[in-house]
């Protein structure tokens, strides 16, 4: 189904729906065992912390739901000291500010138990975006597994992510943490100093960007919806059937040809904003030549798109003949193009092998693939998945191009299937749905 709703602040006039994604909620632990009362600088890494976490506080938004969970702030030597001192939404940022001055570090480091219970205190809020941001100058003390609460955390459906920001903590010990934000998909923030300790609170409680869908297309019905215009068309080599696109990439194509078949473009312009433009499609790849590209376009000499490409490929390193899968991301600007290019498969991992057997390893047939053109401010950069490609966590993996820039990008976008030279015979592209969505 395409929805299409009327709104003053849908950016794509006519075509586009708002809709703002959860809020995240942050809960906040923070470490008071004893060895905060060590010095960093010219103060106990706890003033320190308090310092930091007050200001960092005082940035938060006023509608932010937060929350606060301490340990070893009462008593020494006791694993079981651990406080929910406030809980999410229970207090604003101003009044956990000031629970927070007056912690003392005096007891130990149970990170593990922790984690369980800040992680359980959103079971409220499941459907939404949870964060727990952990602050800690050291390791588990309490015969706990940090790692192995974080991957319960993870699996208990409460949509949690883990951030760790390791307070002078050394490479050894940063290693021994990193467990917890791999497990959840988090992010580890190394901090040597106050400094840099105010730079990763910054960072890692930054408001998650509101998410708006300004654009849908599920390609129901038995035609393309009167939103796409069709370029150099030919009706033999597309079809809205079954809730899908198909194209067929025959002809020679590209962006980069005038003459290409069916470039299936929309008639309204794209926001000038950050944008997530996300395709999911299956392809059928039945010769070395084969390309799908989508982006922005004004002409074959000026756009820039996201491609999936498979070509002849020598690997240097084996010294041997293959194909290979690459996801692109490209800049043709007056003629003169920039291009960077990601391995999806290649000789490397299965040299000398028949085409039809290469791409089979890497998943021929009926595996849906998602690719994103990414754009934050004048960048752009691809990155792709395929369902079924996770990592030990259970979070999907993510290709990613590196990025290129244009400063005066086009701003209508294009789909569009077809072969990068001459060859025998075909591939599809079963294109299932292509979303928009703007970034605030």
């Amino acid at each position: 189904m395409f929805r299409k709703i009327f709104a003053i602040t849908v950016m794509l006039t006519g075509l586009g729906i708002s809709q703002a994604h959860a809020d995240t909620n942050i809960m906040f632990i923070v470490d008071a065992s004893g060895s905060m009362k060590e010095k960093v600088e010219d103060q106990t890494r706890m003033e320190a912390a308090k310092d930091v976490l007050g200001k960092t506080l005082e940035h938060m938004p006023e509608d932010a739901n937060l929350g606060l969970m301490v340990y070893g702030h009462r008593k020494a030597k006791d694993c079981s000291d651990i406080e929910l001192v406030s809980p999410i939404g229970g207090d604003n940022a101003a009044a956990l500010q000031k629970m927070i001055a007056g912690l003392e570090a005096k007891g130990e480091t149970p990170i593990a138990e922790s984690i369980t219970q800040a992680a359980k205190s959103f079971s409220a809020f499941k459907d939404q975006d949870n964060k727990i941001i952990l602050v800690t100058d050291g390791l588990e003390e309490c015969q706990g597994e940090p790692c192995a609460a974080a991957k319960d955390a993870k699996a208990a459906g409460l949509n949690v992510t883990v951030d760790v920001v390791g307070f002078t903590l050394g490479d050894e010990e940063a290693k021994a943490v990193q467990c917890i934000t791999e497990a959840t998909g988090g992010k580890y923030y190394g901090a040597a100093d106050v400094e840099a300790l105010t730079t990763a609170l910054q960072e890692a409680a930054k408001p998650e960007p509101v998410t708006t869908i300004i654009f849908e297309d599920d390609f129901s019905g038995t035609e393309l919806a009167d939103h796409w215009d069709v370029l150099n068309p030919n009706p033999d080599q597309y079809i809205v059937e079954d809730n899908n696109l198909l194209l067929i990439g025959k002809d020679v194509g590209g962006l980069n040809n005038a003459e290409s078949s069916n470039i299936l473009q929309l008639m309204e312009d794209l926001t000038s904003g950050d944008w997530t433009i996300t395709v999911e499609f299956t392809p059928d790849l039945q010769t070395s030549k084969d390309i799908l590209s989508f982006g922005l376009y004004n002409d074959n000499e000026n756009y820039v798109a996201a491609s999936l490409v498979s070509h002849e490929s020598f690997c240097c390193d084996v010294g041997s003949s293959g194909y290979a899968v690459v996801l692109t991301t490209s800049k043709m600007s007056n003629g003169e193009q920039t291009k960077f290019e990601t391995p999806i498969a290649g000789p490397s991992f299965s040299p000398n092998h028949t085409f039809k057997e290469y791409i089979e390893g890497w998943g021929k047939t009926n595996v849906k693939t998602t690719v994103e053109l990414v754009k934050e401010g004048r960048s752009y950069k691809s990155r792709l998945h395929q369902d079924g490609k996770i990592d030990d966590a259970g979070n999907p993996i993510w290709l990613e191009t590196d990025i290129v820039t244009s400063l005066r990008a086009p701003k209508q976008f294009v789909i569009n299937a077809g072969q990068r030279a001459e060859t025998k015979g075909e591939s599809t592209f079963e294109i299932h749905s292509i979303k928009i969505k703007s970034l605030k």
